[in-house]
């Protein structure tokens, strides 16, 4: 792998400035890639006649990418609960409605099924023509041909998660091509992430280190970025929704003449063995590029305490602008106004914003997914009364960076791990940043949350859980005047380096069951805990678990991975599709959606855990339902069980 590095490295570094022109996908705001898709064969003829309308074609191939806030991923789970009756211009309500379980196969919500098609034709188009382009040279040519093929095989992946088995488009079909030859059938699940791992693998060696210009040309692809692609479809296929011994989808096969099944129904530690050794490869590469966890350098004008400088570096780590962590961001929106309807703000009531019922808010039960402070599950940790979480406590001088000093609040909120109080917001929970920034001080922002407060339902800025994201929110985003939002956008970050360690984690721990894996394993958890501000997952457990045998075995440390996989990635889009391929997802929506009872004023009356929904999960839901116009015009295309 370093060989690889190093060649691609010497020739990147030869490139002429002269031949690059604007990539414009980032300038002080985040702009949409150009769309120029051909719409006839004139135009098809005229793309590829030059270099300029060349590239136009190859950011047409980039354009159809799904941005942060409109797939199903923040608001369709459990992780988020939106109402499905509030007006809410940057979260699309779909989430909130495929939540409640309201998709059918007649209304399909966030269903992507000809928009990713479309990009597979265009980037066929593109590999097709792009040999005919007079004045691209050869090593640039080369180079985008490697982009495109990755962007064919993240598309094919894109396909398999929410689909399972699709078609695999190799290539473009001819205009003359018969009935038979466009009837395609679903290829097996396995087929598919092969296809694309293929595609990945004949792109790495043309892919750059990194992008040439880093104002211009961010978002594109390089070798960090497809090397995390390849691990993550690697991932997938190896995890339990395509690789166990059950038989719930064996009914899933064509309708040819062999009765193909589409998802195996026989467990292969083969494929794990693939996901280790495809982690393994990103993660040297990363490291060797120079990707590292981020660290907060310090304030410019006040000497913070540990507490907050360590919640810095947790909270710029996910919203910090091409930091060293991020591998690959989401260029296509900048996260601005997002941050503006998802702040507690000063006095909602005086602010120039759509009336709103409520915000949405993570439930009870993703904030009880946070460790103690000691860094084991609250529900056994030794020193933490988990019965009595719900109770109330009054915050001291000794909690005033955490809690607001003499303000009451549920026991719930109090001796928790640094992510906790880093990424959550809830009533009298200091919120650091709001132009405040000076933590030697008693003014420091929190939010007020019950009726008749700031924040409250009343004054149409609440949660509906009585807990905020603050992962979402810079801190250097601030409410100046009554109607005045000044947010410091950032790139949605599609993948970062604690992502790459903890998948490395989970692939060793499931490759074998052996204390060097575990040990290995092991290793690449404490990285992401030790800048989290916990202690290793051996001293934790040893310690204070009430399980201090708990990762010494594979299944156990299964367990431990997991968890420590929804809380370092909660609230950016990896939920969702997570529980779905450990299939996991139906044990966890029997726990209902609770959060406190937020339209109370007083502190006995509000932290009374209330059910807001109680969802459902079917066997359908583990994949989307092929559109129904398709299933008719193909009769080949079988649909997904339950549709």
């Amino acid at each position: 792998m370093n060989n690889i590095i190093y060649k691609v490295h010497k020739k990147y570094r030869t490139l002429k400035i002269g031949v690059w022109t604007g990539f414009l996908l980032l300038s002080f705001s985040a702009c949409d890639y150009l769309d120029v898709v051909p719409e006839g064969i004139s135009s098809l003829d005229n793309a590829f006649t030059m270099r300029t309308t060349a590239r136009r074609f190859l950011y047409t191939c980039y354009s159809f990418q799904i941005s942060y806030f409109e797939g199903p991923e923040l608001t369709g789970g459990d992780e988020v609960w939106l109402l499905s009756d509030i007006q809410f211009p940057q979260i699309s309500l779909d989430g909130a409605r495929y939540a409640e379980g309201l998709q059918t196969a007649q209304n399909s919500l966030f269903n992507y099924w000809s928009r990713y098609y479309r990009v597979l034709r265009d980037c066929n188009v593109f590999l097709e023509n792009v040999g005919k382009v007079p004045d691209l040279p050869e090593w640039e040519r080369d180079q985008w041909i490697a982009e495109v093929k990755v962007l064919k095989a993240y598309h094919h992946f894109l396909l398999l998660q929410q689909y399972g088995p699709v078609p695999i488009i190799r290539e473009n079909l001819p205009i003359s091509a018969g009935v038979d030859e466009v009837r395609v059938m679903r290829d097996k699940a396995d087929d598919v992430a092969n296809y694309a791992v293929e595609l990945i693998d004949e792109a790495l060696p043309n892919l750059p280190n990194e992008v040439y210009s880093p104002i211009t040309e961010k978002g594109r692809i390089t070798l960090p970025i497809a090397l995390m692609i390849k691990a993550m479809i690697r991932i997938t296929i190896a995890s339990p929704l395509f690789n166990s011994d059950n038989e719930l989808f064996s009914s899933l096969r064509n309708h040819d003449s062999n009765r193909t099944q589409l998802i195996s129904s026989k467990y292969s530690v083969e494929k794990w063995k693939q996901a280790e050794e495809a982690c393994k490869e990103a993660v040297e590469v990363c490291e060797a590029l120079g990707f590292e966890l981020y660290e907060y350098p310090g304030h410019q004008q006040y000497d913070l305490t540990p507490v907050i400088k360590r919640q810095m570096s947790l909270r710029l780590a996910f919203n910090e602008r091409w930091n060293k962590e991020l591998i690959w961001g989401d260029t296509k929106e900048a996260v601005s106004s997002m941050q503006v309807q998802w702040t507690p703000k000063l006095d909602l009531r005086y602010m120039d914003y759509p009336p709103m019922k409520q915000y949405g808010g993570p439930p009870l039960k993703i904030v009880e997914q946070f460790y103690s402070n000691n860094g084991v599950p609250i529900n056994e940790d030794k020193f933490w009364n988990y019965s009595e979480r719900y109770d109330l406590q009054t915050a001291t001088a000794a909690d005033r960076l955490l809690v607001k000093e003499g303000s009451v609040t549920a026991k719930l909120n109090f001796n928790r791990e640094p992510r906790f109080y880093a990424w959550l917001g809830f009533d009298n929970g200091i919120w650091y940043g709001q132009g405040n920034f000076d933590d030697t001080k008693n003014d420091l922002f929190y939010v007020q949350a019950k009726a008749g407060q700031a924040n409250s339902i009343a004054s149409q800025g609440g949660s509906s859980t009585g807990y905020y994201v603050k992962k979402w929110i810079n801190s250097e985003s601030v409410q100046t005047a009554a109607m005045e939002y000044t947010p410091t956008w950032y790139i949605w970050p599609n993948y970062r380096l604690t992502d790459l360690y903890l998948l490395y984690a989970e692939a060793l721990n499931e490759a074998e069951d052996s204390e060097a894996n575990r040990d290995q394993a092991i290793f690449y958890l404490d990285k992401v805990r030790t800048r989290a501000g916990l202690q290793g997952v051996k001293t934790s457990w040893d310690n204070y678990s009430t399980r201090p045998d708990k990762y010494t075995t594979q299944s156990g440390l299964q367990e431990i991975i997991r968890q420590e996989r929804m809380i370092e990635l909660c609230f950016e889009r990896k939920r969702f599709w997570d529980i779905r391929r450990w299939m996991t997802i139906s044990d966890l929506y029997q726990i209902p959606i609770q959060g406190w009872k937020v339209s109370q004023r007083d502190a006995a009356d509000y932290y009374q855990p209330t059910t807001i929904f109680q969802q459902e999960f079917r066997l359908r839901d583990y994949f989307w339902p092929i559109p129904e116009q398709e299933v008719l015009s193909n009769p080949n295309l079988v649909q997904n069980i339950g549709w």
